[in-house]
């Protein structure tokens, strides 16, 4: 027995007490750093460089009747499947039904938001949340929302004044 007792001090004495404490210690952080990277914040960009159809973009706009400074066009592109999406635009509900993108076309839908202020997306079926400022929707009159085909489908929101053809 005594033997035994030896050779768990010589292993496990007090660098073994050491090294858990240093673990334990460890563990809060390696658990923080998971959980922020697996977060589905989405990825935002500014892009003023696109190629437009100033004929296009102004036809679409009068379509959605967005031609006042106080509106913006949200477009929903690619890589919808059939979420269950709710958009509130100024405390209203300005949307909610399934999304998905058409096969031929990458569009989903295009939607007018007041910019003046926030509007927030909620995606139902993947728990995700993220709210569009009004002091970015007022700089830009076309918001771009599509997600990515890799395997975490995150969000990816480009704020721009010209319209790329989609149509």
């Amino acid at each position: 027995m005594i033997p035994e007792l030896l050779i768990k001090q010589k292993y496990y004495g007090k660098k073994g007490e050491q090294h858990k404490k240093n673990i334990m210690r460890k563990m809060p952080i390696v658990l923080l750093v998971l959980f922020f990277s697996m977060c589905k914040i989405p990825i935002v960009k500014f892009d003023d460089k696109n190629e437009t159809n100033f004929t296009y973009q102004k036809s679409v706009l009068k379509e959605f009747e967005a031609t006042e400074s106080k509106y913006s066009l949200l477009i929903f592109t690619t890589g919808f499947e059939g979420e269950k999406v709710k958009i509130n635009n100024c405390n209203n509900n300005v949307y909610e039904m399934l999304l998905k993108t058409q096969k031929i076309q990458p569009f989903a839908k295009i939607l007018r938001v007041e910019n003046i202020c926030n509007t927030k997306l909620v995606d139902i079926d993947n728990l995700v949340s993220f709210e569009l400022k009004s002091e970015n929707l007022t700089k830009y009159k076309f918001v771009s929302i599509h997600r990515d085909y890799n395997k975490n489908k995150r969000y990816i929101v480009t704020y721009s004044n010209k319209m790329k053809v989609i149509l």
